[in-house]
């Protein structure tokens, strides 16, 4: 079997060459693919995923203190089911919290 890659401007503008038939398979953000499927009749998302994209928090250098309580702030949110609940009210789907940071 052989693919062609066909790339196009942005997540919309590849839905609608799915949607016209144009290309058979589609890679995007899962949650897209999740929400968006009841679009495309008898589509299916594969389980699993090829990339992970790293959702972090920043801040301006102003000391340990800040880093420690931004650190223990996301930690809290993880173990506490805040991000949990927040993506369940704001209808994220197919995607999970991060585990407990590794230090990285």
């Amino acid at each position: 079997m052989r693919a062609t890659l066909v790339l196009a401007d942005g997540i919309a503008a590849a839905g609608n060459l799915l949607a016209r038939h144009e290309i058979e398979a589609l890679a995007g953000l899962r949650p897209w693919l999740v929400a968006d499927r009841a679009n495309f009749p008898g589509s299916v998302v594969l389980p699993g995923r090829f990339t992970a994209i790293a959702q972090a928090v920043g801040y301006r250098t102003v000391g340990q203190e800040v880093a420690d309580f931004l650190g223990s702030f996301v930690e809290e949110a993880k173990t506490s089911g805040l991000i949990a609940r927040l993506m369940a009210q704001h209808g994220v789907n197919g995607v999970t919290v991060a585990a407990p940071a590794s230090g990285d």
